[in-house]
């Protein structure tokens, strides 16, 4: 089973094994939906934590 994380735009739990996913600052990012992925990689620094 693959551990949950958090998607930092919408705020839905994701499983690590999405195929949305991003790496920012050697952090990766995990969305529910590519509308979500696409938000965050046009502005990272406002998501990431």
């Amino acid at each position: 089973m693959a551990k949950k994380q958090k998607d930092v735009v919408c705020g839905m739990d994701v499983d690590e094994n999405s195929k949305f996913k991003s790496n920012y600052n050697k952090q990766n990012y995990y969305f529910c939906s590519e509308s979500c992925k696409k938000e965050f990689d046009r502005n990272p620094k406002k998501y990431a934590h």
